[in-house]
């Protein structure tokens, strides 16, 4: 019976670091998501500009 109980404990805590690091990866995501929208805005601008030079 104790042998079960720190089974379950242990994969709790496996659980608990699967959630941090799957909150850490939407983190991640979200960022380079705004970051990468935020170089295609730049271009499309640049590319608006270059129009009105030509």
């Amino acid at each position: 019976m104790q042998n079960k109980t720190k089974l379950y404990y242990g994969l709790l805590e496996i659980i608990d670091k699967q959630e941090e690091t799957i909150e850490k990866q939407n983190e991640l995501i979200a960022k380079l998501t705004n970051e990468n929208l935020e170089k295609e805005n730049m271009v499309n601008e640049l590319l608006q500009q270059e129009k009105y030079l030509y």
